[in-house]
């Protein structure tokens, strides 16, 4: 009898615990937005021209290896970005739930932390790959990758923002 009694206290104890676990099972934080948008085609197609536009412009490079390089880096961001992206977004999510004055998911200081992370996702994950395929120093090259980056994705929330109007708060 004792022990059926613990058990169930068990039970119940566990089932209290998750109750709110369940209830926010169901959470999107705002980087599954942003790698979504940056997934579209006229997005892609304006990162590389931006990134091509920087390649030569900064690196000096021909033509032909400036649009190679873009694509190279953009490829490499895309397939690590699809889960770099939306996990530090989680993290940043999770991490500002943490504080008092928290607002939920979509506030917008979890807005900004994400697009932060994004930035700095593709930054890593660009700048890595300039450096392990081209031989390019990463520290060399960050700073106009990251105001690439930061270009880019920046139009993918803008454009985010007036395709899918209230997600934003707009």
């Amino acid at each position: 009898m004792k022990n059926e009694k613990l058990r169930f206290i068990a039970a119940m104890t566990l089932l209290f615990i998750a109750l709110p676990t369940a209830a926010s099972a169901n959470i999107v934080w705002p980087s599954l937005y942003i790698v979504s948008g940056m997934m579209k085609w006229y997005i892609i197609l304006a990162g590389l021209v931006i990134e091509v536009l920087f390649v030569k412009f900064v690196l000096k490079p021909t033509w032909v290896k400036s649009i190679v390089m873009a694509v190279g880096m953009n490829v490499a961001s895309a397939v690590l970005g699809m889960f770099f992206i939306p996990f530090t977004g989680l993290v940043a999510a999770l991490l500002y739930g943490l504080m008092p004055f928290a607002g939920g998911t979509f506030d917008w200081i979890v807005w900004g932390m994400s697009y932060i992370l994004a930035v700095l996702s593709n930054v890593v994950i660009e700048g890595l790959f300039l450096k392990l395929v081209f031989k390019l120093k990463f520290k060399k090259n960050f700073r106009w990758i990251l105001v690439a980056n930061a270009l880019s994705v920046i139009l993918a929330i803008l454009v985010l923002g007036f395709t899918m109007r209230g997600v934003m708060g707009i």
